[in-house]
C-alpha cells in the first residue's frame, strides 16, 4: 500500500509491457559444455570435433558452423574420431561406443563393449573400430553396420614366448594403445606394458614382439646408475609415417626405435642423450638418478610421428613429457629429424646415427597455462590427407592439458598462435579458464569500421555450410567479451551470425604488465561509443585501452599521488597489429596488495575505479589525469550506518556515470554514483575547473539497501530512457538541459528507486524477500531494457543465481512476469558463474553458464511481442558429399616382392565381418528404391530411369576419379620401388666388386 501511495501521479513507464511478452528465449550458446576431454580432425571435410566430460561433442566447420551431439546420458567422453568423413564415433568412460551421422546429425547406433575399453583405433578409410580391453583382448566393431564383429583375439601376451617366461609379467595386462599400419590394413600395433606386439590380422599371428630392456650399468631413459636388469614398461607406440620403423615410449622416458620387418632395436634415446641402453663406466647425474624410473613429472607419455612437405621420409617427432634436464613439469617437445636416408640401402648403424642427431629440437612454450597442469594430448591438423596415421604435413597442432586448457602452435617451429584467428570462437572459451564475462552494445557502423581494419587469415576449419538465419535490423551490435586467467581478453560480435567475420578483437595484459603470472582479467568495462576500455588484472593494476591506429598512439607522462600511481603503457603495444586496442596508461594503487572491487569506463571520457580498501578513484582520460582519489571512510565520517560486521571495511561495489538533475536544480550535472558493500549510495558531482580539466565532489550519501549493492540503473523519470552519460547529452549541458532522473538501486534481496542526492526515499521499495523467492535465489544482476512497440516501454530485468529472470515495472516495482531459463539449459547453469552476466537495453542477456560455456538469451518472447526481431534457428550442414575421399596408401612393390602379404580393404571387410555381414545402409536403401520404383508403373519407371541415370553418372565419375588416383599412386609407388630395387642391386654389386678386389 505504501508503494502505491508513493507512485500516485508518476507515469507508469512499463504500461505497454504485458506478461505475455516476457519469456526467456535461448538464441545460441558459446564455448563448450564441461571440460574438453578429446578431439578429432578430418582434413577432407575440414571439420573439428571437440568432446567434453559432460557427454557432448561439438563439431566445428567454417565460421558460423557448429553442431552439438549429445550422448543419451551425460557420461564423460575420452575418445572420438571422424570416420569416412560421415561417421562421428565416441567412446565414453562406461565403455559405450556411440556412432552419429554427420549428414543427418542423428545417432545411428550404441554398443556396450564386453569389458572396459582401454584403447581404440579407427582408420578414416575403414568401416571398423578396433578396441582393446582391460583383460588384454582385441575386438572390432562395425561402424557402418552398427554391430560388433565376430573378430576377437585373446590376450596376446600369453602367445608371446619372449614375454610369458619373464618374471614379473602380469597374467592379465590391459591394452594401452592400438595403431594400424599406415600402408598395410592387415597390420595392427598392440601395446602392452610388458611388450609391443605387431599383429597380422590376415594370418592371426604375432609378427613381431618388441621387448625393451636396460642391462646393468646402462643409464636408461631416467639416466639412472642402477646395476640391475630393468624392463621399462611401455606406454605408447607409433608407426613411422611409411611404416618402416616403430617407436615405443616407456615409463623411464626412453624413446626406442625398432625395425618393423626384423624387430631389431635401432636406437634407444631420451630427449637429451642417445644409446641409453648401452652400459657405461659413469652416468651423468640427473634429477632422477636415485630411481629406476623417472619421476611422474617428467615421464614421456605419448609420441606422434609426423611428416612434412608432402614427403613421408622427412619426419618429426612430437613427444609429450620426457624432459630430464631439470624442467619442473613436462612439456611438449618437437624433434625434427629432417629427410631420412633411403631405408632399403641404409644400415641400422646409419639409421641410429640419423635418429640420434636431429636437425633441431625444442620444447614449445605454453604461455598462460596453469603451472600445475600437464599436457595429455596433441591434436594434429594435416593439411590434405587424413592418412599416414593422421600426421601427414600438418601446419598446426593443438595441445590439450589436464586442466582442459588448450594451446595452439604452428608446426614444425612450435610458435604459439592466437587461437581466435585460426579456430572457432567457441574454442577460445576453454583455451584458458574464464575469469570475466560481459557484454555491451556498439553502433553498427562503428563496429563494422573496426572489423574492416582487422587482418583476415584462413581458418583451420573450412567445412560445412551455415544455415540461413533471420537477421535483426538493429542499429547496434551486441558485443560479448571474455576475460581469461592467462591475461587475454577478447571482444567479438555476438549478434548471432549477422556478419560472416567471427574473429574477435584481442587484448593481452601480459604485454603492458611485462609479466605472465598473476594477470587474470578480473574486471572489464567497455564504451561502445568512444571505443575505450578499462581492464583490471587480478593483482591490482588497471590498464586503459583505446581502439586506434598504432601510428596515432602517443605516450603519456607518469603521474603519482598519495593513493594512485599512473604509468605509460606504450611499451605494451602489440607489434603484429596496425589498428586495434592500444594501451594508453596503467593505474596502480600506492598501497600494495589491494585489488580492484569494481570498475566503469564512461562514454564521456571518465574512468572510475573502486578498491577493496575503500578507495574510489576517478581518471580523466583527456590528460590522462587522476582528478579524484579518496577513501569512503574519510568521506563518510559523520554518517552513522548499521554495519554487518564491526571491523568490515566499506568498499565500492557498483559504479556508474549519469547526467541528471541533482537536488531539484534548474540544470543537469555529470554525476558519479557509487554503491557500497554496506548498502550505501553516494552521489558525486563532476565539475569543470579553471584552466581546463575537471574535479569531483561528494554531494550526498544515503542508506539505500540493507546489503551490498550489485547494480545501479539511472533512468529518466518521465520517459524511462537511460540517463547513463553520453557525449550527445554532455554537449547540451551548456544549454541548461533538464534531465529528470531516478535511480533503481539493486541488492541481492532488494530493489529501491530513489532520486539523485536525496537522503529520503522517493519510493519505498519492493518486498525484501518476495522477488528472490519467485525467481529461485538471490539477485545477481539487473539492468534496464526497452520494448519498442509504438511507444517505448521500459522495465527492470533481474537475473537470479539460477539464471531465471523477472521483469519489474518502473517506478511501481511490481512484478510484470517471471521466466525460467529454457529447460535444455537448466542443468548447465552453475553458480557462481551466473554472477558473470550482462543485460543489454534491447533485452538481450549474456550469462556465463559454466566453466567454458555462455548463453545468449532474450527476455522477450519473440512469438508474441510485435516489433521484437527474432533470431533464426541453427540448422548447419556438416557433411559435404562432393568432397572426394583420398584413397588409402598401400605397401610398395619391393615390399610385395619381398613376400609381404597384402590384403585389400574389401578383403579386410570380409575377414572381420564374415560371410553373414549385413549389407550397408546405402545398399539397403538403394535396393528399397528399386523395388518401390518397380511397383510404380510407367511413370515411376521413367522417374527411376532418370534417377538411376544420374546416380550411375555421378558414381561412374567418382569411380573413375578414384581409379585414376589409384593408378597414379600405384604407378608412383611402383616406379619408386623399382628405383629403390635397382639402387639396392647397384650397391650390392659395388660391394661385391670391392670385396673381390680386396680378396674378401
Amino acid at each position: 500500500m505504501f508503494s502505491k501511495i508513493k507512485t500516485i501521479g508518476k507515469p507508469n513507464l512499463s504500461e505497454s509491457i504485458s506478461s505475455n511478452y516476457v519469456k526467456l528465449v535461448s538464441h545460441c550458446t558459446y564455448g563448450v559444455t564441461g571440460t574438453v576431454s578429446a578431439t578429432a580432425f578430418d582434413p577432407v571435410q575440414s571439420l573439428l570435433a571437440v568432446a567434453t566430460d559432460a557427454g557432448d561433442i561439438s563439431v566445428f566447420g567454417q565460421p558460423g558452423v557448429e553442431v552439438v551431439f549429445s550422448l543419451q546420458k551425460p557420461v564423460p567422453i575420452w575418445w572420438t574420431r571422424i570416420v569416412r568423413g560421415i561417421y562421428l564415433v565416441a567412446i565414453d568412460t562406461l565403455s559405450n561406443i556411440t556412432v552419429f551421422s554427420l549428414d543427418t546429425k542423428q545417432q545411428l547406433s550404441v554398443f556396450s563393449a564386453p569389458g572396459k575399453i582401454t584403447a581404440a583405433e579407427a582408420d578414416p578409410a575403414l568401416d571398423w573400430l578396433f578396441y582393446g580391453l582391460a583383460n588384454g583382448e582385441v575386438c572390432a566393431y562395425d561402424i557402418d553396420r552398427g554391430s560388433p564383429s565376430p573378430f576377437k583375439t585373446n590376450n596376446l601376451l600369453r602367445k608371446s614366448n619372449a614375454v610369458a617366461n619373464r618374471r614379473g609379467t602380469s597374467a592379465v595386462s590391459p591394452i594401452l594403445a592400438l595403431k594400424l599400419h599406415p600402408r598395410d590394413v592387415s597390420c595392427l600395433l598392440v601395446v602392452y606394458a610388458e611388450a609391443v606386439l605387431v599383429l597380422s590380422l590376415a594370418q592371426s599371428t604375432i609378427i613381431q614382439t618388441l621387448v625393451y630392456s636396460v642391462p646393468p650399468g646402462a643409464p636408461g631413459g631416467s639416466m639412472s646408475s642402477s646395476h640391475t636388469h630393468r624392463y621399462p614398461r611401455a606406454l605408447d607406440a607409433v608407426w613411422h609415417p611409411n611404416g618402416h620403423h616403430i617407436l615405443s615410449v616407456h615409463d623411464d622416458s626412453s624413446l626406442v626405435f625398432w625395425d618393423t620387418d626384423s624387430g631389431t632395436l635401432i636406437l634407444a634415446r631420451n630427449l637429451s642423450e642417445s644409446n641409453i641402453n648401452v652400459p657405461r663406466s659413469s652416468v651423468s647425474i640427473s634429477p632422477f638418478s636415485n630411481s629406476e624410473t623417472s619421476s611422474s613429472t617428467a615421464i614421456a607419455t605419448k609420441a606422434y610421428w609426423c611428416s612434412s612437405n608432402s614427403n613421408t621420409m622427412d619426419t618429426q617427432l612430437i613427444v609429450i613429457g620426457g624432459q630430464v634436464a631439470g624442467l619442473a613439469l613436462p612439456g611438449v617437445t618437437i624433434i625434427d629429424f629432417g629427410p631420412s636416408p633411403t631405408i632399403s640401402v641404409t644400415s641400422f648403424k646409419s639409421m641410429a646415427s640419423y635418429y640420434s642427431a636431429p636437425k633441431r629440437q625444442r620444447t614449445i612454450p605454453s604461455p598462460g597455462i596453469d603451472p600445475n597442469s600437464v599436457p595429455v594430448d596433441v591434436q594434429i591438423f594435416p593439411q590434405q590427407t587424413p592418412h599416414f596415421c593422421g600426421t601427414a604435413d600438418p601446419n598446426y597442432i593443438l595441445v590439450r592439458y589436464s586442466s582442459g586448457e588448450l594451446c595452439a602452435h604452428s608446426f614444425p617451429d612450435g610458435s604459439p598462435v592466437n587461437m581466435e584467428r585460426m579456430f572457432p570462437p567457441s574454442l577460445t572459451w576453454p583455451e584458458s579458464p574464464i575469469s570475466c564475462v560481459g557484454g555491451c552494445t556498439v553502433p553498427r557502423d562503428q563496429w563494422l569500421g573496426i572489423m574492416a581494419g582487422q587482418p583476415h587469415v584462413q581458418p583451420v576449419c573450412t567445412g560445412g555450410a551455415p544455415s540461413g538465419r533471420k537477421l535483426r535490423r538493429l542499429q547496434t551490435r551486441n558485443v560479448m567479451y571474455t576475460g581469461h586467467k592467462n591475461g587475454v581478453l577478447r571482444f567479438w560480435d555476438a549478434s548471432y551470425a549477422e556478419i560472416d567475420d567471427s574473429q574477435p578483437l584481442r587484448i593481452d595484459l601480459t604485454l603492458p604488465l611485462s609479466r605472465a603470472d598473476n594477470v587474470a582479467v578480473s574486471h572489464v568495462s567497455f564504451s561502445g561509443l568512444t571505443l575505450e576500455a578499462a581492464v583490471a588484472a587480478s593483482a591490482n593494476e588497471v590498464v586503459l585501452y583505446k581502439i586506434m591506429k598504432a601510428k596515432h598512439h602517443r605516450p603519456c607522462d607518469p603521474i603519482s599521488s598519495d593513493s594512485i600511481h599512473m604509468f605509460d603503457a606504450s611499451h605494451g603495444i602489440d607489434k603484429s597489429i596496425k589498428e586495434g586496442f592500444m594501451p594508453i596508461c596503467i593505474l596502480k594503487p600506492a598501497e600494495p596488495d589491494v585489488q580492484v572491487s569494481c570498475l566503469v569506463q564512461s562514454n564521456i571520457g571518465f574512468v572510475a575505479v573502486g578498491y577493496f580498501n575503500g578507495t574510489v578513484a576517478i581518471v580523466d582520460r583527456r590528460g590522462p589525469a587522476v582528478i579524484f582519489s579518496e577513501r569512503l571512510a574519510a568521506l563518510f565520517k559523520s554518517s552513522r550506518i548499521r554495519r554487518s560486521a564491526p571491523q568490515a571495511i566499506e568498499y565500492p561495489t557498483s559504479l556508474e556515470f549519469s547526467i541528471t538533475v541533482v537536488n531539484d536544480e534548474p540544470y543537469s550535472s555529470i554525476v558519479m554514483l557509487v554503491g557500497t558493500s554496506e548498502g550505501r549510495l553516494a552521489t558525486f558531482r563532476i565539475l569543470p575547473v579553471q584552466g581546463g580539466g575537471f574535479s569531483a565532489e561528494l554531494v550526498d550519501e544515503m542508506h539505500a539497501c540493507d546489503d551490498s549493492i550489485i547494480a545501479l540503473c539511472p533512468y529518466n523519470s518521465e520517459t524511462g530512457n537511460s540517463t547513463i552519460a553520453t557525449p550527445e547529452v554532455m554537449a547540451q549541458l551548456g544549454k541548461s538541459v533538464i534531465v529528470p532522473g531516478a535511480i533503481a538501486v539493486i541488492s541481492g534481496s532488494e530493489i529501491r528507486v530513489v532520486k539523485p542526492a536525496k537522503s529520503k526515499l522517493s519510493h519505498k521499495v519492493y518486498s525484501a524477500s518476495g522477488l528472490p523467492q519467485q525467481i529461485g535465489g538471490p539477485i545477481v544482476n539487473a539492468g534496464l531494457c526497452t520494448l519498442r512497440m509504438g511507444g517505448d516501454s521500459v522495465g527492470l530485468v533481474c537475473i537470479s543465481a539460477k539464471g531465471n529472470a523477472a521483469l519489474i515495472s518502473l517506478p511501481g516495482l511490481s512484478t510484470v512476469a517471471t521466466s525460467k531459463v529454457p529447460e535444455s539449459f537448466r542443468n548447465d547453469l552453475q553458480y557462481p558463474f551466473t554472477q558473470r552476466s550482462s543485460i543489454l537495453i534491447s533485452g538481450d542477456i549474456m550469462i556465463q553458464s559454466g566453466v567454458s560455456q555462455g548463453l545468449f538469451l532474450s527476455i522477450w518472447n519473440t512469438q508474441t511481442a510485435e516489433g521484437v526481431a527474432a533470431y533464426g534457428q541453427k540448422g548447419d550442414q556438416l557433411y559435404d558429399p562432393l568432397k572426394s575421399f583420398v584413397p588409402r596408401p598401400t605397401i610398395g612393390t619391393i615390399q610385395w616382392i619381398a613376400g609381404r602379404q597384402y590384403i585389400s580393404i574389401a578383403d579386410l571387410d570380409e575377414l572381420l565381418g564374415g560371410s553373414k555381414r549385413p549389407k550397408s545402409k546405402a545398399a539397403i536403401e538403394e535396393q528399397g528404391n528399386k523395388r518401390s520404383d518397380g511397383r510404380g508403373g510407367k511413370v515411376n519407371a521413367g522417374q527411376y530411369q532418370s534417377k538411376k541415370g544420374t546416380w550411375n553418372f555421378s558414381n561412374m565419375q567418382k569411380s573413375l576419379n578414384e581409379s585414376m588416383n589409384n593408378v597414379e599412386e600405384q604407378s608412383n609407388e611402383t616406379f619408386k620401388s623399382i628405383g629403390e630395387f635397382f639402387e639396392d642391386q647397384k650397391t650390392s654389386f659395388a660391394k661385391g666388386v670391392l670385396k673381390g678386389k680386396m680378396g674378401l
